[in-house]
């Protein structure tokens, strides 16, 4: 909870993380060769 009040600084910094880790950049890159595949994650 002061986490969150305080702005979530380490919340924000953990989830660039995760959205730049290596198997994130691959999914992306392999979802974007199945067309059949509309939705963004």
């Amino acid at each position: 909870v002061a986490e969150n009040q305080a702005g979530q600084e380490n919340f924000q910094r953990l989830r660039e993380q995760g959205k730049n880790h290596q198997v994130e950049r691959e999914g992306r890159e392999l979802r974007a060769m199945m067309p059949w595949i509309d939705t963004e994650f």
